[in-house]
């Protein structure tokens, strides 16, 4: 029983993973492209949140 549930909580990660694909990698490259290159200068830059747009941050 544990290995079915274990197996089903795969199954339910591995379809998020797959449906969320273009936001993770959204957030992945936000991530290494403007987060951490602009802390190493010193600048106080916005979180990367999931869930936005990067158009959307006031």
């Amino acid at each position: 029983m544990t290995d079915i549930l274990s197996a089903i909580y795969i199954l339910i990660t591995f379809i998020f993973i797959i449906t969320k694909q273009k936001e993770i990698m959204r957030l992945f490259n936000d991530f290494w492209n403007r987060f951490i290159p602009a802390k190493e200068r010193g600048e106080n830059v916005p979180d990367v949140i999931f869930g936005t747009i990067e158009g959307e941050l006031e």
